[in-house]
């Protein structure tokens, strides 16, 4: 986590500005405040800080010296002036002298900061992800330079041989040692510090260590390489990986991939390790109901002949028929395709390029690009993006567009059996099918297909044969049906999901539609149950 410290001479301005940053949320901690330039110069000195918040008028040493002092110093963080309207030049040589960014006090928000550490965070973290110099002339630190090599090892393999030659160097072993690796990508943080927590756990599993390095090469992945001076069993990495499993998810309510490496008693097989492991944190692209371990000798693989098989069944299957006779039946048939991707460790590119290439085989055989095409649906050209489904960061984004893509492909099923010409009928029949649980005015769907409401109604109506009022009503009746032969819901929140709050007006839209009371509905479905 990266800290900060404001500076101000005015303790109101402090605490306000201290209350007012989301610490945790933005990955940033406050580690202290000062009055003015002199004392924090000396928070500089204690403390190892990335950002700082100040003022430029102060006491003592105003804002403009202290950022000459600084900079003489060859302070690697970030610094943001608060000023007032009337500090303008002051503004400008703060500027000149190279600070980040500036705030005025009177205007600032919380969202002001959220955009400046965003920006703040992305550029220190592109300055240290930057290799260091492979030169250690200056560095005296043994830990901190065996540290830095292996996290470049990570970063920049084409550096390779020279690092592990300078880290043999270093070493000078002269004993048995036992060596390897793990590669642990967290599946949720929620603002916890995790290599503090890796830290903390290391220290308790790994004791007889001769050596630990954590490393975060990338954001939220973290790369443990621990060495002892004995000789470990074959089996030793699994036992570790698991019981820092357990720790993180008892403790710390941490779920996390981790990829262990096989035991070597050479530092030249690190590269191995390596390689083998930033393959494996593609997999965490798949949820997993708990913490994972998985051998980074294990191969994940671009195609398998389980999913080749299935894939190939739906295109030679009754796919149509079976979408007729449940609206359900492609999700459900996704959610299985992705399940034996994640059995088989397939690479999730791949999986991704099988959907798409599903998707498309569907919207042709169901004719929906000639469909919009006639429509002359300029801004829709299919039901789902490749590129959406290309840029799906997990499992669960991934289900998400899915789901999507299922409820826009069944409206699209309903109204094209409908005979539906006018495009703007169209729109607003997807609209309100999209937001039946909302209160619907036909202003609203009005502007969302661009046409006024009394020619929107009319054509509705041409096309329909009924008002959109009428067409609303009758789809949340349908909807309310439903839920009710479900059994799981009570009068009042069916009447919630389908839109309508008064419980009365409900009733009555429910009976004149079906004869019958909902509450009648619920009765006959509780009695066939009991």
């Amino acid at each position: 986590m990266y800290k900060a410290i404001i500076v101000d001479d005015e303790i109101i301005v402090r605490n306000a500005i201290k209350t007012m940053i989301p610490w945790s949320k933005s990955g940033v901690e406050l580690v202290g405040t000062a009055s003015n330039g002199i004392k924090a110069l000396e928070l500089v000195k204690q403390k190892n800080l990335d950002i700082i918040i100040t003022d430029i008028k102060m006491p003592m040493m105003d804002g403009i010296e202290m950022i000459h002092h600084l900079k003489e110093q060859e302070f690697n963080g970030e610094i943001v002036v608060l000023s007032n309207y009337d500090d303008l030049e002051l503004v400008k040589k703060a500027l000149k002298s190279g600070v980040f960014d500036y705030v005025l006090k009177l205007t600032v928000q919380t969202k002001d900061f959220d955009r400046l550490f965003s920006d703040i965070i992305q550029k220190l973290y592109q300055k240290n992800k930057k290799v260091k110099s492979l030169s250690n002339n200056s560095i005296s630190n043994f830990e901190q330079r065996r540290e830095e090599i292996i996290s470049n090892l990570y970063v920049s393999p084409h550096h390779y041989d020279q690092l592990i030659k300078e880290l043999n160097n270093l070493e000078e072993r002269k004993y048995n040692q036992s060596i390897f690796s793990l590669i642990i990508r967290p599946l949720g943080l929620d603002g916890k510090n995790l290599k503090d927590i890796l830290e903390n756990v290391s220290s308790e599993i790994f004791i007889g260590s001769n050596w630990r390095v954590i490393v975060e090469p990338e954001p939220c992945i973290f790369f443990v390489t621990v060495s002892f001076n004995r000789i470990l069993d074959s089996d030793d990495p699994v036992k570790f990986s698991e019981r820092i499993s357990n720790l993180l998810y008892m403790y710390y309510d941490v779920t996390a991939l981790i990829i262990y490496s096989q035991v070597f008693t050479h530092l030249n097989a690190l590269r191995q390790i390596v390689e083998k492991g930033k393959n494996k944190v593609e997999l965490t692209f798949y949820q997993f109901q708990k913490t994972r371990c998985m051998s980074g000798s294990e191969e994940i693989v671009e195609e398998t002949k389980k999913v080749n098989c299935l894939v190939e069944s739906f295109f030679d299957g009754h796919w149509k028929e079976r979408l007729v006779e449940d609206e359900n039946y492609l999700n459900q048939w996704f959610r299985s395709l992705i399940e034996l991707a994640k059995e088989e460790r397939l690479v999730p590119i791949h999986l991704k390029k099988l959907i798409i290439r599903i998707i498309w085989h569907v919207e042709r055989k169901l004719n929906v690009v000639d469909w919009f095409a006639d429509k002359n649906e300029a801004h829709q050209n299919n039901l789902l993006e490749e590129q959406d489904i290309l840029d799906s960061r997990n499992e669960e984004e991934l289900i998400q567009l899915l789901l999507e893509f299922n409820k826009k492909l069944n409206g699209y099923l309903v109204i094209e059996r409908s005979g539906i010409e006018r495009k703007e009928v169209v729109l607003a029949m997807n609209f309100i099918k999209e937001n039946l649980s909302a209160k619907l005015t036909i202003s609203e769907i009005a502007n969302y297909v661009n046409l006024s409401e009394a020619y929107l109604s009319k054509v509705f109506k041409t096309e329909t044969g009924k008002s959109i009022i009428s067409y609303v009503n009758t789809l949340r009746m349908q909807k309310a049906y439903h839920l009710l032969q479900q059994g799981h819901y009570l009068v009042k929140e069916v009447a919630w999901e389908v839109g309508i709050d008064d419980p009365f007006y409900f009733n009555r839209l429910f009976k004149k539609e079906f004869g019958i009371s909902p509450k009648q509905i619920k009765m006959e479905k509780d009695k066939s149950t009991s």
